[in-house]
């Protein structure tokens, strides 16, 4: 359990704030395309990471120092899945949209962090020549 006095900065709100900034500045037509997606892709990843985030400040409010540790190596809906539980709530309809949006900016956020090796034919070009 936490200490008198003790605080842990989780980012929650900062995160939030990101998402929905770089989300905003992705839709302004004025700017070009490069731009577009670079606040797209960080706003995709602040999203996911508000998620992990949340789903980690939940599980801290459960009961049990051990069981708390064996939460933090699930995944995040699961983690979730288990706060509610211990409030006697249902758990996530993980068929919905907004369940199926939440796992697909994971697998976004993970493609970014452990990228799949891709083979792509390649040309060594002499420095000499023009190209």
């Amino acid at each position: 359990m936490k200490r008198e006095g003790e605080l842990i900065e989780r980012y929650f709100l900062l995160l939030l704030i990101d998402a929905t900034k770089f989300c905003h500045l992705a839709q302004d037509p004025e700017i070009d395309r490069f731009l577009e997606r670079s606040f797209s892709r960080s706003g995709i990843i602040s999203s996911a990471i508000l998620l992990e985030s949340l789903a980690n400040i939940l599980i801290e409010k459960i009961d049990g120092k051990q069981f708390r540790e064996d939460l933090d190596k699930l995944p995040f809906l699961s983690k979730i899945d288990a706060y509610l539980a211990s409030k006697g709530m249902p758990s996530i309809d993980r068929g919905n949209k907004e369940s199926q949006g939440a796992v697909e900016l994971k697998r976004i956020r993970d493609a970014f962090v452990n990228p799949k090796i891709k083979r792509h034919a390649a040309v060594k070009i002499n420095a000499a020549d023009e190209h």
